[in-house]
């Protein structure tokens, strides 16, 4: 069982978590019906999907907002969510804008308000300002039922990481903004360039699942569209493995090419 303090005393809440061994088969891991849940998305086709899955799930208190203006309106309304799934691409407002002002301080939220993010986009810019403004979890688009409820389990079953307000502040999310406008072309390469070849590295490919924490990325990662994901001789963090996993699908990225240690013959 995790507890924690969501909001200021009066929100004290205890998330029930299964340890030691399975869940009961006809029980969720957390217990949805007890969590309220607001769907952001300025796609109906879209937002019904996700609230038709969170019904199935057995959450009894579901809200949704057309776009991230209207979710600030309603948090700051005091109807406080347990969690927030919200689009990234939105008129207005977007999924980052909303996730920056709430790791900031700038609403009426607790700023570790748990948030996953919506997103049929593979590019670089999101993923990175996502995950350094803390995002929970990503989903990709179109949304299912079992990954859907995967996520949530584990977002809701976790302690929360929260870093000093200067921290979010300092994350630079309108170069991407601009971008997903269409005023910021990237301009990155269409193909992957590979990294030299040092003597004391040798190049390997890992598949996701296999990846460790501190490896270096060894050519560049271009998503399906030919856009930039990961540039050559990026260290991967762990949270940056637990994002990507999330979206290989979108990315269709099953391995990755790492610089390793070559094995050094002895003298």
């Amino acid at each position: 069982m995790w507890c924690g303090e969501r909001g200021g005393p009066a929100s004290f809440r205890c998330l029930c978590v299964w340890r030691g061994g399975e869940a009961p088969m006809d029980q969720a891991i957390v217990d949805f019906a007890s969590i309220k849940t607001l769907v952001v998305d300025d796609e109906p086709f879209s937002l019904s999907i996700v609230v038709r899955i969170l019904r199935d799930l057995r959450f009894s208190a579901i809200l949704d907002a057309p776009n991230g203006q209207k979710a600030l309106d309603l948090y700051e309304e005091g109807k406080a969510p347990d969690v927030s799934i919200i689009d990234f691409n939105m008129p207005g407002l977007n999924g980052l804008q909303v996730l920056k002002a709430v790791r900031t301080g700038r609403t009426r939220l607790p700023r570790d308000h748990r948030i996953l993010m919506l997103t049929g986009n593979a590019d670089f810019g999101l993923v990175q300002a996502a995950i350094a403004l803390d995002v929970d979890s990503f989903i990709a688009k179109p949304a299912s039922k079992m990954i859907l409820s995967a996520r949530l389990e584990k977002v809701l079953a976790e302690p929360p990481e929260l870093k000093p307000v200067e921290e979010y502040e300092a994350v630079d999310i309108e170069a991407v903004n601009r971008r997903f406008l269409g005023h910021d072309p990237l301009g990155t390469p269409r193909t992957a360039a590979p990294v030299e070849d040092k003597a004391d590295y040798q190049i390997r490919r890992v598949a996701l699942e296999a990846l460790q924490p501190g490896v270096l990325v060894a050519r560049n990662i271009l998503s399906p569209s030919g856009d930039l994901l990961i540039r050559r001789g990026t260290a991967l963090t762990e949270r940056f493995i637990r994002r990507l996993k999330e979206l290989q699908d979108v990315l269709n990225l099953q391995s990755l090419e790492i610089l390793v240690p070559a094995k050094k013959e002895p003298r």
